[in-house]
């Protein structure tokens, strides 16, 4: 019983490890980022007063998003957006 135990540990932790790695689609990347500087441009009440880029904020990430290749670089991306 001890060594089944075992087994489904190794494998399930495993399995666990590898779960963030794949495929990232960058043109789902791509369009998700769009749709928060819209959404920033749309909804933020403040734009004027802080004299946000946005343009620029939209092509310094761009540029990022050959760069992700995995789900866990995907989550930091948009956490440090």
């Amino acid at each position: 019983m001890k060594k089944l135990d075992l087994l489904f540990t190794i494998l399930f932790s495993t399995y666990h490890i590898y779960a963030q790695d794949g495929f990232v689609d960058k043109q789902k990347v791509q369009k998700d980022l769009e749709d928060m500087i819209q959404n920033i441009a749309d909804l933020y009440i403040y734009l004027e007063d802080k004299k946000l880029e946005l343009s620029c904020i939209q092509q310094k990430y761009t540029a990022k998003i050959d760069l992700l290749t995995n789900q866990a670089d995907v989550i930091l991306f948009f956490e440090n957006l």
